[in-house]
């Protein structure tokens, strides 16, 4: 903004300027033409008289047609506007050549730096290099198997590790994706009610000093009264009645309030008439 203020007032004080010698200049030639004339009338020959009248009229029409030609003409105008715009166009590339000297000494400079910057490196890597080549000449055959043993090993360790790495983090990757797929854990139920040990007084409405002596455990059956073959025989001579032990059904899981049980039942069994004694004798 500030450099468009500067130009512009540039520009207005150079027209002024210009103006001011046109108008020198004509005057110049005005007062030139008006001294001819006073000449030409003072001279005594008549020939000199018509030839400085013409000319001095010549030159005020010529005088008068520059001055309108380059002030208030269309060429005037169409010329100061080529010269104002070509004056622009300089102050660009004036200034584009600025920036472009100052960007090629930023690049010289930074290409002296790095050019500094690898001779050091160079300097250095050279005498890292000189430096192991001379402990190692001071070393044996067998101190530098050592020294190539401890790198081998190292790098070994390096690569395993990265190597389990990256396994464990593929079999991660591959647990989460099938988790969604395993089995359901299994329930775990609470213990029944027929787990529990239970005394067994009646069952089914049948009532007995068997039954009422028997208990009933998970896991292990205890029987009281009953002998090992399931059966008690009692009767009278002729008309009695073996009486067999009948073990009971087991124990349902649905059952509430009563406990089941395997205590046996005593059954009433009639005789078998063939083994009846004759005669009423037993």
């Amino acid at each position: 903004m500030v450099e468009q203020v500067t130009r512009s007032t540039l520009e207005r004080q150079l027209r002024s300027a210009r103006r001011e010698v046109r108008r020198k200049e004509k005057l110049d030639v005005s007062e030139a033409a008006s001294g001819a004339a006073l000449e030409a009338e003072r001279a005594n020959d008549i020939n000199d008289v018509v030839f400085k009248e013409v000319a001095a009229k010549e030159l005020s029409e010529i005088v008068e047609n520059l001055a309108e030609r380059c002030l208030e003409g269309d060429e005037g105008r169409r010329l100061e506007r080529n010269n104002i715009r070509l004056r622009a166009r300089v102050s660009d590339l004036e200034s584009e050549i600025g920036a472009l000297r100052r960007d090629f000494t930023e690049r010289t400079a930074r290409a002296v730096e790095q050019e500094r910057e690898m001779m050091a490196l160079r300097m250095e890597v050279s005498g890292g290099i000189n430096k192991q080549s001379d402990e190692l000449a001071g070393l044996s055959v067998n101190g530098i198997r050592e020294i190539m043993a401890g790198f081998v090993s190292e790098i070994k360790g390096e690569l395993l590790a990265d190597i389990m790495r990256a396994v464990g983090g593929m079999m991660n990757a591959k647990l989460d994706g099938i988790g969604d797929r395993l089995l359901l854990k299994p329930t775990i139920r609470p213990p029944l009610a027929a787990s529990r040990v239970v005394d067994v007084g009646h069952f089914g409405g049948v009532e007995g000093s068997a039954a009422r002596r028997g208990t009933y455990e998970v896991g292990n059956v205890a029987m009281e009264g009953v002998t090992e073959n399931w059966s008690t025989v009692t009767g009278k001579k002729g008309k009695g009645k073996k009486l067999k032990a009948v073990p009971a059904s087991k124990p349902s899981c649905g059952t509430s309030g009563v406990a089941s049980s395997t205590t046996p039942l005593v059954v009433a069994v009639p005789p078998d008439p063939l083994k009846l004694p004759v005669g009423g004798q037993s």
